[in-house]
C-alpha cells in the first residue's frame, strides 16, 4: 500500500508534516513492502487542492495521511477510492511508525468538521451555544489555547481575530495557576479561504480544552459547538495573563 503524506521540507523521515495539504512545498510517497520504502517529491505551482490530486494520480497511491484536510479535497479523493487518514504527527518518521503499527485513524465524512455548512443553521450560531466547559483532569490540569498578536507571551494582546490571528498562545493551567507559556504561529493566518474551521482542526489536534479569542466567525463557532473546546470571547485589549478570569 502506498501512502501520500504532505511535507513542510526535505529532510527524509526528519520532515516536518504540513498542515496545508493543497498548499504543502513538498510530499511523500510512503509504502511498505515489506520494508520501508520512501521518496520525497516537490509539488509544482502549489494551486491548492489540485496539487494532492495530481500526486494521487501520478504516483498511484492508496491513501493520503494528513493533519488537516478540507471538505472538497476529502469529497474529491473519497470519490475516487482514495482512503484519507488522519495523523497528529510531528514528523515523517513518527507518520511512518504509526503506518507500521496500524495507528492510523480514518477519517469519515461524519467526523470532519465543516461537511455540513454551518449557513444552513442561519446567523443564529454564536458562541453562547457552544458546548459547557470541559471539565479539568483529576489533576486539575487544562490546556488553554489564545489567539494572540505576536510573540509577547503572557503579555502580549488576545487578538480580536480567531481564524487568521497570527499566533496562538497555549497555556498549562495547573489547580488555577499557569505553569507553562507556548507560542506557536497560526499555520492558516494567510489561507485564502476555510481559516476558521482549519484551525478548530489545529486547535483540537494541539489539546486544547479551551479557545479563548476577541471573536470568532460563524464557521469556526459551528466548528467548534461540534467540537470538545470550549470558545471563550473576551474583551479588546486583554492580555493573555488574565484570561483565566474569563474561564467559566
Amino acid at each position: 500500500m502506498k501512502y501520500l503524506v504532505p511535507l513542510e521540507e526535505d529532510k527524509g523521515e526528519n520532515s516536518k508534516i504540513s498542515w496545508h495539504i493543497g498548499r504543502a512545498p513538498y510530499f511523500a510517497i510512503v509504502s511498505l513492502d515489506p520494508e520501508v520504502k520512501l521518496e520525497v517529491k516537490p509539488t509544482i505551482g502549489h494551486t491548492g487542492s489540485s496539487d494532492a490530486l495530481n500526486f494521487v494520480r501520478t504516483y498511484k497511491v492508496d491513501a493520503i495521511v494528513a493533519k488537516a484536510i478540507g471538505q472538497r479535497a476529502l469529497q474529491s479523493l473519497l470519490s475516487i477510492g482514495i482512503k484519507v487518514y488522519e495523523t497528529r504527527a510531528d514528523t515523517l518518521n513518527e507518520v511512518i511508525n504509526e503506518i507500521k503499527n496500524n495507528k492510523l485513524k480514518t477519517y469519515t465524512p461524519a467526523g470532519l468538521l465543516g461537511l455540513v455548512s454551518p449557513s444552513i443553521y442561519g446567523p443564529t450560531y454564536t458562541p453562547s451555544t457552544l458546548q459547557p466547559p470541559v471539565a479539568p483532569t483529576s489533576s486539575g490540569k487544562l490546556r488553554v489555547a489564545v489567539a494572540t498578536e505576536g510573540a509577547g507571551g503572557l503579555e502580549d494582546i488576545v487578538s480580536v481575530r480567531f481564524g487568521r490571528c497570527p499566533t496562538f498562545t497555549f497555556l498549562e493551567v495547573e489547580n488555577g495557576e499557569i505553569v507553562n507559556v507556548e507560542v506557536k504561529q497560526n499555520p492558516y493566518a494567510m489561507a485564502p479561504q476555510g481559516a476558521g474551521i482549519a484551525v478548530v482542526q489545529f486547535i483540537i489536534s494541539s489539546g486544547a480544552n479551551y479557545v479563548v479569542a476577541g471573536a470568532f466567525g460563524p464557521n469556526a463557532s459551528y466548528a467548534l459547538s461540534q467540537a470538545p473546546v470550549v470558545a471563550i470571547n473576551v474583551p479588546p485589549g486583554t492580555r493573555v495573563k488574565d484570561v483565566l478570569n474569563y474561564l467559566r
